[in-house]
């Protein structure tokens, strides 16, 4: 009997000892935490609902957290990069680098069409008007017209090593790989070429 509850006492200590994670540092609502600034600390008394067990993938603060404080499980989320405006977006605009940037965002408050690269989103255009800080969705891009009829377009044609380019203006709207006629700006004569970016095509070979 004596073993027995010498037992039952030892499993008591066990089971009410449990690891926890103190933060060393203030953190901001929003901002990244990584497991190696976090202290881990052994104690009998953890607070109720104690963050035992460190979340997979990138982990942020999900309000104000002080220097020292006990983690909770409310106090972190596994959040993810998006792609996100860094400015007023106008409908039809084509997205630029300077237009977008990453930004960590809670992965509760992320939908399934939400771009996480850069590159998912430059080139393309704007199917609505989106407002500063707005994550971009697929849904919110369209493929653009990198050449548009009216516009100034600079032609390059590759002649063995030599390289020219030449001053057109688009007879037509183009997107990236198509084909668009496009008249000489000095001479008047028609050409067509292979849109290769905004305000870029390349001649066609003969």
């Amino acid at each position: 009997s004596t073993c027995f509850n010498d037992l039952k006492a030892a499993t008591n200590m066990v089971i009410h000892e449990m690891a926890v994670f103190q933060s060393d540092r203030a953190y901001e609502a929003g901002e990244l935490i990584k497991r190696g600034n976090l202290t881990r600390i052994e104690t009998e008394t953890p607070p109720a609902n104690a963050l035992s067990n460190w979340p997979p993938g990138v982990v942020t603060a999900s309000r104000y957290i002080e220097s020292g404080q006990t983690l909770l499980d409310s106090d972190v989320e596994q959040s993810e990069y998006v792609v996100i405006s860094a400015t007023n977006i106008i409908r039809g605009q084509v997205i630029t680098e300077e237009m977008i940037e990453r930004r960590l965002q809670p992965r509760k408050q992320m939908g399934a069409q939400t771009l996480s690269m850069l590159e998912e989103a430059i080139g393309l255009e704007a199917t609505r008007t989106i407002r500063a800080g707005t994550a971009i969705n697929i849904s919110d891009l369209t493929a653009a017209d990198l050449v548009r009829k009216g516009e100034n377009v600079t032609l390059t044609v590759i002649r063995g090593a030599l390289t020219i380019s030449v001053d057109t203006i688009a007879m037509e709207d183009g997107k990236m790989g198509e084909q668009v006629e496009l008249t000489n700006a000095e001479s008047g004569k028609v050409i067509r070429g292979i849109v290769t970016g905004r305000h870029k095509a390349r001649g066609i070979s003969p």
